[in-house]
């Protein structure tokens, strides 16, 4: 009985932890992505800090004092009058330093709304009070907001001006609107002094202090824009910062941040000057106020008062009125529920007028329901909810049912009912709440005519009191305050500081930060080809090495073949190169797979062309032919036959060397019965190899494959040669395989790196599981000496013994014997 030793290896199903040193090991391999990397990080980086504007922050800090700033002050003087506050709230502080009026101001007196540029090689500078040139523009001109004007100045006194802007505003002066244009090109040569004038624009540019003879001959190229202060005044709101130092602080410490250092130290330092003066102007104007007030009313009340008694008395005389404020509170109290319950009827009148407007149109679920404004109605809020329901069924219906639909039509008819009697019940309250209205204007109107005659009596018995009890009362008061309001008048002190002038934060700008930048994009060009890398082995679906096939197949791997890099290199005439040890290692390997054979039959296929399953069967059956094995390649693709292009370099060049073989007979020859046996063996220059070409294309290969010919074919040669290689066409493609493997002993599945898919080994491992294909085994082509199967590489002179080839067999333990 024969024996056959079956190998498999132990298929994990579980999840394959990640393999570190692979991963390294593939990085490095790409070490040239990180080479490419490197220097385009670090050249973004730099241009990155050439093109970013620099923002540099600057603070300064101001004081609000609790207390007094001398020992007389207003508040003293008018603290009884609650006037002044006794104590400043900080967070008020805050408010007046970001207040629209007060940054607005800074604004205007800084006169920025200008901003001028000189263009550079990566971007614009701005340059704040530095500029050769001065513009002003007439704001009583339709003007462009923040739209660049381009300046070239071709002598020292004439500039080229040019505009084009496409989908811009232009305001409109005094009203405050804007007007939308789509597209505007101007472009002229003005002389300095002369107005530049269009329907968008109207400005003048002069020289400025730091205009210098010949600045023009530098040929720099400058800009402008005209901004809306508004603008400008909401981002710098938008940009301070203000802040205590502390909860218990009462310092302020005021920050900004901007491109220019001297623009931004300017505005805080202005904005301290202008809070402080602001501040000393309204103590100072509520002195002055207070004084013209007291002045003003002791000439009023010193004439009023002596006559103020003797009115008061003469008035309740003549009209024998004591005290008419019951009357007047009762008729103003009925009036104003009267009021009330008119304002009521009101906005019912206009829910009902709202309601049959709706009613007359078709969008019902927009209707508001009554309960929802406070209308109590429950008989019209029901059909109103219900009528919505309908709507809703309706709606949901016509996406199903035909218009002609029988349940769409009684839908209609119940909401056409529905709808007729919410319009009569409708029109019936529009109408009683058009009476109720009436009534209730009439009560409105007498209770008015009774008021009519009461608010002449009463408002001036009310004046001549109140001026009798306020002149008393006033005079001598306001007599002694006006002279404790001109001592404070004169020693008003501003009560807060100015503590730090505006400063840098800092020598350099807070972003953008060279060396952050410069650090980001050396992890960026570590990351980045990391990430590639590890993107691109994870999408990668082509089979890389050995141990990939170990843990994607149980079929038993019987060598690898290392790539060949010099096509003129084979195995004949360089057999110390890694490719001709990798055939020889595959030559020992097939001594393991049934020993107790004495013609050996093995077929190679593959899944796909291009795997190399010609190459792998041309090449192996030379190392047998080399050893001394008399050797048979069968080229069985008869679809698409290479085997002719390998056998050309190893052929005689006359026939077989006897000159009777016609280099177009082939296996199809055979197998339609053109020729017999020696007709289409074609000997090599190796005296133990010969080689069976595929002969002409058939047009039904695999009926030929199947053909008693094709059976005989291979008794007759098992009879003349050791081993007969079948070089089969793709097992993927067609069934022809399925038909060979009949007549085979071993069956080589040829696995190519780097371009056979993982799919190709999860179906022939269902092959192989199913068991249609016996004694199959794995060969892995084209491998990459630095993970070929021996570790050590090739092409120094090093040879492995059998033992050492043989070994590597699959890593793998016998699994059955029979």
């Amino acid at each position: 009985m024969e024996k056959k030793i079956a190998y498999h290896i132990d298929n994990n199903q579980e999840e394959q932890p990640i393999d570190i040193k692979s991963l390294l090991s593939n990085i490095v391999s790409h070490w040239y992505y990180f080479v490419i990397a490197f220097p385009i990080f670090l050249g973004l980086a730099f241009l990155y800090l050439k093109v970013t504007t620099p923002i540099y922050k600057v603070t300064s800090t101001i004081i609000i004092d609790d207390e007094s700033s001398s020992t007389m002050n207003t508040e003293e003087f008018f603290g009884d009058m609650s006037l002044f506050g006794n104590q400043k709230n900080i967070e008020n502080e805050i408010a007046i330093l970001k207040s629209y009026k007060l940054v607005n101001k800074v604004v205007d007196f800084l006169d920025i709304n200008i901003a001028y540029y000189e263009k550079g090689v990566f971007r614009d500078i701005e340059k704040y009070k530095s500029s050769p040139y001065k513009v002003t523009y007439d704001s009583s001109h339709y003007q462009v907001f923040n739209k660049p004007f381009d300046i070239n100045f071709v002598a020292d006194n004439i500039y080229e001006v040019s505009f084009d802007e496409t989908d811009f505003f232009v305001n409109i002066p005094y009203t405050g609107e804007k007007t939308f244009v789509e597209e505007f090109t101007f472009k002229d040569t003005v002389h300095i002094g002369q107005i530049c004038s269009t329907e968008y624009f109207k400005f003048t540019i002069n020289h400025s202090e730091f205009f210098k003879e010949g600045f023009s001959k530098n040929e720099l190229e400058y800009s402008f824009k005209i901004k809306d202060v508004e603008d400008i005044t909401e981002s710098y709101r938008s940009a301070l910062a203000i802040e205590p130092y502390s909860t218990e602080s009462s310092v302020l410490e005021i920050k900004l941040e901007g491109p220019i250092v001297k623009k931004e130290t300017d505005f805080l330092n202005m904005l301290g000057k202008v809070y402080i003066a602001n501040q000393l102007d309204k103590k100072n104007q509520a002195a002055v106020t207070t004084i013209d007030f007291i002045d003003n009313q002791i000439l009023q009340i010193t004439d009023s008062l002596q006559g103020a008694e003797a009115q008061l008395e003469s008035f309740r005389k003549e009209k024998n009125v004591i005290d008419i404020s019951f009357t007047a509170s009762n008729a103003a109290e009925q009036l104003q529920l009267l009021e009330t319950e008119q304002s009521n009827l009101k906005v019912k009148d206009q829910y009902y007028q709202f309601l049959l407007d709706y009613l007359e149109s078709s969008d019902f679920n927009s209707i508001i329901a009554p309960a929802s404004i406070g209308i109590e109605d429950p008989l019209l809020n029901a059909s109103i909810v219900e009528l919505k329901q309908l709507n809703s069924q309706k709606i949901a219906l016509s996406y199903t049912a035909s218009e002609k639909s029988k349940e769409l039509s009684i839908l209609n008819l119940q909401i056409d009912n529905l709808k007729k009697t919410l319009t009569e019940n409708v029109k019936n309250i529009i109408g009683s709440s058009k009476i109720a209205l009436e009534d209730i204007g009439k009560r409105i109107a007498e209770v008015k005519g009774v008021l009519n005659q009461l608010p002449e009596n009463e408002r001036d018995l009310v004046n001549i009191q109140r001026k009798f009890n306020f002149s008393d009362n006033l005079y001598n008061y306001l007599l002694q305050k006006r002279a404790e309001a001109g001592i404070a008048k004169a020693s008003s002190m501003p009560e807060n500081e100015v503590l730090d002038a505006a400063r840098m934060i800092g020598n350099e700008p807070i972003s953008p930060k060279k060396l952050p930048i410069y650090l980001i994009a050396v992890f960026l060009s570590f990351v980045v080809p990391v990430s590639i890398i590890i993107i691109k082995d994870f999408f990668d679906d082509k089979i890389k090495d050995t141990d990939q096939l170990d843990r994607l197949s149980s079929i038993p791997l019987l060598g690898s073949i290392v790539r060949n890099s010099n096509e003129d290199v084979n195995i004949l005439n360089s057999p110390q190169s890694g490719l001709a040890e990798s055939f020889r290692g595959l030559r020992v390997n097939l001594q393991f797979l049934g020993t107790d054979i004495d013609n050996k039959v093995i077929g190679f296929t593959s899944t796909i062309s291009g795997e190399g399953k010609t190459f792998c069967s041309f090449n192996l059956g030379l190392i047998l032919a080399t050893s001394g094995k008399k050797t048979v390649i069968i080229g069985a693709d008869l679809r698409k036959p290479k085997l002719g292009e390998y056998f050309e370099k190893f052929r005689y060049k006359n026939g077989n060397g006897n000159g009777n073989t016609d280099d177009k007979l082939g296996l199809s020859s055979y197998l339609i019965n053109k020729t017999g046996l020696d007709g289409i063996i074609k000997k090599s220059q190796i005296e133990c190899l010969d080689v069976i070409t595929s002969g002409p294309m058939p047009p039904n290969p695999a009926e030929l494959l199947e053909s008693h010919n094709f059976a005989r074919l291979i008794e007759e040669l098992k009879q003349i040669y050791d081993y007969i290689i079948i070089d089969a066409p793709p097992l993927g493609l067609v069934a022809d395989y399925f038909i060979i493997k009949k007549f085979t002993d071993i069956n080589i599945y040829v696995v190519r790196q780097d371009y056979s898919r993982i799919k190709f080994i999860e179906d022939i491992e269902k092959i192989y599981q199913s068991k249609k294909i016996s004694n199959l085994s794995l060969v892995l082509n084209d491998v990459k000496k630095s993970k070929s199967a021996y570790g050590y590489g090739y092409g120094y002179g090093y040879y492995s013994d059998d033992k050492k080839v043989g070994i590597n067999l699959l890593k793998a333990k016998p699994k059955q014997e029979v």
